[in-house]
């Protein structure tokens, strides 16, 4: 598919597709990539002001929003030859950058993927925003797999279900959606963008991955095929493949002079192999000199009865350096010193938040995580 086309070309036109997730969405792509362009796909959810700051900082050259509306922009940046996606992350900085992925990435991706869940009798539902990987790399896997695709009218409970009825069974969410689908109407659910539940059935699976990997790497801890995980003496995750992003939209490349990648988190390599994630590196706690990762913390707040999320996090403090913090959705209000006892069973005290703040939901970004950001006490 495409690819002698993109072979010949010094250089190829990046378009922007700005369509929802729809049957015209996916004929888009693959015309696009059929005659040897890249695509950066718009999410229609942006407002405005988000909307062209996101678009300047892409160039995209050309805006297509039809099969037959194809739209020049003067100031555009082409591709290289070979790219496929281009496709927006904030990253840890909250300034949109652009992921560039090729054919040969994507499709190294979409087959570590089918290599450890199957492909005999695959059939995929989208339902994710596709201007974030875990969404795309549906279409991905359809495309670039010949595997069929059912399309959701929405996210909604009702049509992921009625998109069952056609034989779909095979699809990839965000944890806010886990609890509201019948996971047992499907071979696989892979579960990705956020920590999963720590309790799910046996056919949903945690995905460990991020748009410069082209979507998850590891699978309920353990690599997929052709992923190499390594741990620095200082807890960071390097990780190493072919279906990696090629570099960021301004050329820059994430790579060291070896190939690898470091993904920002940090974490640890089990003795059975597996792959244990701490949190973002940038996100961890030093509080009195003693060091906290949010998502410990946040395992143990999610094992209370009544809270159903939480994020963790830290805050200025002239005393201790920092402060342990969380942000709770509770169904009814959350006795402190009863908490406290609770978790005082598998935390060490200083892990224990000392501010706890009650909401009825936690601000999130488009693709279903926590805004952390946005929290505050």
């Amino acid at each position: 598919m495409c690819e002698s086309a993109n072979s010949v070309r010094g250089v190829q036109r990046l378009i922007a597709v700005d369509l929802p997730l729809n049957e015209e969405f996916v004929d888009v792509v693959r015309t696009a990539w059929d005659a040897g362009d890249a695509v950066f796909p718009v999410d229609p959810r942006w407002p405005s002001t988000m909307r062209d700051r996101i678009l300047a900082a892409i160039r995209p050259t050309h805006v297509q929003t039809s099969l037959t509306e194809l739209v020049e922009i003067e100031d555009g940046e082409p591709a290289e030859a070979g790219d496929a996606l281009v496709i927006a992350t904030s990253g840890s900085t909250g300034e949109p950058k652009g992921v560039v992925h090729t054919l040969d990435s994507l499709k190294a991706s979409a087959d570590s993927c089918h290599d450890r869940i199957g492909l005999n009798g695959a059939h995929w539902l989208a339902c994710l925003p596709v201007a974030h990987i875990g969404g795309f790399a549906v279409v991905v896997r359809s495309l670039l797999l010949d595997i069929p695709l059912t399309i959701a009218k929405d996210a909604s409970a009702n049509s992921i279900a009625v998109a069952t009825e056609g034989g779909a069974n095979l699809i990839s969410v965000v944890p806010t959606m886990f609890d509201r689908i019948k996971s047992d109407a499907f071979h696989r659910v892979l579960i990705g963008g956020a920590k999963p539940p720590s309790q799910r059935p046996s056919n949903a699976i945690a995905t460990y991955g991020s748009t410069e990997t082209g979507s998850g790497i590891a699978y309920n801890g353990h690599a997929l095929r052709h992923v190499e995980i390594r741990i620095a003496n200082d807890g960071a995750i390097f990780v190493k493949g072919p279906m990696l992003m090629r570099a960021y939209r301004n050329a820059s490349s994430p790579f060291t002079n070896d190939g690898w990648l470091d993904t920002g988190d940090a974490g640890e390599i089990l003795s059975d192999g597996s792959l244990t994630v701490f949190g973002r590196r940038t996100e961890m706690i030093i509080t009195g000199g003693e060091n906290v990762w949010p998502d410990a913390v946040e395992r143990a707040l999610l094992a209370y009865p009544g809270i159903s999320d939480c994020a963790v996090f830290g805050a200025p403090d002239p005393k201790w350096g920092d402060i342990v913090c969380a942000v709770v959705e509770a169904s009814a209000p959350i006795d402190d010193t009863a908490l406290k006892e609770f978790l005082s069973a598998t935390l060490p005290g200083f892990s224990i938040p000392k501010k706890l703040k009650q909401v009825e939901s936690l601000p999130r970004t488009p693709g279903g995580k926590i805004d952390r950001r946005a929290l505050s006490l």
